[in-house]
């Protein structure tokens, strides 16, 4: 059994509860429609994972309905559901941050006890939630210049409300996040059976090594910690916890199996037509024109073609599921950089299409 199994189980189900809020607010984000466009994208038998799928979904609904009909927000916040908002799969929700940051070993003070160090903490969590380098919050040394500097950052209305709770409320909200992780997994013990099952998988394989190495490049004197993620199904979520000096990465427990299956059933076509999809969006050709110059950051692509940093994460992540870019580390900093190999491929492929 893996060694974080305790911390991997507690991180799945804050990823089980940022699907919720992607059900709730965007579009349908379950495990079974998941795997359906994976079947049909692929052509892949969907009774391939059909175990997979009736285990995943039969967990995913009945915490759903649970959460959603039994949990009380805290009196001092409308709606908890906002603690795990996601503009996407592959984003954290302010939750996760609360919760590896308490974990790590860094738990947070009362609010009357708001000192220089219980500061830090709290900017170091802001910055996560806004995407912003902790570096600029090192000079703001009060309650009233995090409160300016956020009321000028270019970021969302939503992610600003949120920081302004956590720099005021960060021990009570951490407090309700844990005690409704205990409820989640108390009532629907499905998904902690769930992820037993599968949380043996190898998450050193060759494949997952070469993903590990391609994305983080040298990780130096950081600690890395690979984890199994039932709810990442087959897709890898990294998060590089510069408080702590460590970089996790959830690695979905069927990243391998699927893989291998998308080799042995994928219909070229079909991936052809999905990736001129992708790149078929007038803001998608102007980021993949600015990563021809090099790697950068989601900001800077913002900046440079006069988008919001929502807006961005999405293309993105239309991008890097597609395969077309590869996000990595850079330093402090997440990084896209154009895929070569993907796109050399995709050429070839239009080439024997034509010629």
């Amino acid at each position: 059994m893996n060694p974080n199994f305790s911390l991997g189980l507690h991180v799945d189900t804050i990823f089980m509860l940022e699907k919720f809020y992607l059900d709730l607010n965007l579009s349908s984000n379950s495990p079974s429609i998941l795997m359906q466009e994976i079947s049909t994208k692929y052509n892949i038998p969907i009774d391939s994972f059909e175990d997979e799928t009736t285990s995943l979904t039969s967990a995913y609904e009945k915490a759903k309905k649970g959460f959603l009909n039994d949990y009380e927000a805290p009196s001092f916040v409308s709606d908890f559901n906002q603690f795990f908002y996601v503009e996407s799969p592959a984003d954290f929700s302010p939750a996760f941050y609360l919760y590896l940051f308490a974990q790590a070993g860094n738990p947070f003070s009362d609010e009357e006890q708001l000192d220089q160090v219980e500061l830090v903490k709290r900017k170091f969590v802001i910055s996560q939630v806004i995407s912003d380098e902790f570096d600029n919050f090192k000079p703001l040394n009060s309650v009233h210049d995090i409160v300016e500097y956020l009321r000028r950052f270019p970021t969302s209305n939503h992610k600003r409300w949120i920081s302004i709770l956590l720099l005021h409320y960060a021990k009570q909200i951490t407090d309700q996040l844990l005690e409704l992780i205990a409820k989640v997994e108390g009532e629907y013990m499905n998904h902690e059976e769930l992820y037993r099952r599968y949380s043996g998988i190898d998450i050193h394989s060759d494949s997952c090594n070469q993903l590990v190495s391609s994305i983080l490049g040298d990780t130096k004197d950081k600690e890395v910690i690979r984890i199994p993620s039932v709810t990442c199904f087959n897709a890898v979520k990294l998060f590089d916890d510069e408080y702590s000096n460590r970089i996790y990465v959830f690695i979905g427990v069927l990243y391998d199996r699927i893989g291998d299956l998308i080799k042995t059933f994928g219909n070229n076509d079909k991936l052809i037509v999905s990736q001129l999809k992708a790149i078929g969006e007038n803001n998608r050709i102007g980021i993949l024109r600015e990563l021809k110059k090099g790697p950068m950051c989601g900001k800077d692509i913002a900046s440079l073609l006069n988008l919001t940093p929502a807006t961005v994460s999405h293309h993105m992540n239309n991008l890097v599921n597609e395969g077309l870019v590869n996000v990595y580390k850079d330093g402090t900093r997440i990084d896209y950089k154009v895929n070569h190999e993907v796109v050399q491929n995709l050429l070839e492929s239009l080439r024997r299409v034509f010629f």
